[in-house]
């Protein structure tokens, strides 16, 4: 939960200035050679990685793969909040999408906190429910939506859980066909991204 809360927004800042930092030189260097491109933007990468402070690390990332597996530790953790602390079945939680938790005031300067998804046990194809939830849980599903936005726009979808492969995997979709890209230089560029 403390990784959640505390650090959360520190890892998204980092993802952030890693997204903008490689849109602007990937712009500035397309007449580079993609040798030439990645080598600039790995030396950016672990300039902006190393200026990150971490404190619940030992040592600071180690370039783009650092991050990468800080984004994977954190969505992990985010959804391990949100099955804790709701009590939502992973079903549930799959479906969850953007713009799911609303907010209600509960009178007395309190706030309640609301998350919509569909309920799959004994309804067949699903309806769709409300859960009334701590803000801890919405803290959580928005930074599942903040570490999910490329790929949602990609993918044109509001669907917070988009692959089951666990693999940094995004799917970009054209007007009539879809493409993967894993680990060449747009598919670590799109990753950033997503």
């Amino acid at each position: 939960l403390d990784y959640v809360l505390n650090y959360g927004a520190t890892i998204i800042a980092a993802r952030n200035e890693l997204r903008s930092a490689w849109e602007r030189e990937s712009r500035r260097l397309t007449t580079r050679s993609r040798t030439t491109k990645y080598r600039v933007l790995t030396k950016l990468t672990e300039e902006i990685t190393d200026r990150v402070r971490a404190p619940w690390l030992s040592e600071s990332w180690r370039g783009q793969n650092g991050i990468f597996r800080e984004l994977q530790q954190l969505r992990r953790a985010c959804i391990i909040v949100t099955l804790a602390y709701s009590g939502i079945r992973s079903s549930e939680l799959l479906s969850l999408e953007a713009r799911c938790c609303v907010n209600e005031d509960a009178g007395g300067g309190r706030v309640r906190h609301y998350v919509n998804t569909t309920v799959r046990k004994h309804r067949g194809v699903g309806s769709k429910d409300t859960w009334v939830v701590i803000e801890e849980v919405v803290q959580a599903i928005k930074l599942l939506e903040d570490l999910t936005d490329e790929a949602r726009r990609a993918s044109f979808s509001d669907k917070l859980f988009l692959s089951t492969s666990g693999r940094f995997t995004i799917v970009g979709e054209s007007r009539h066909r879809v493409r993967s890209e894993v680990l060449t230089y747009e598919g670590v560029l799109a990753q950033i991204k997503a």
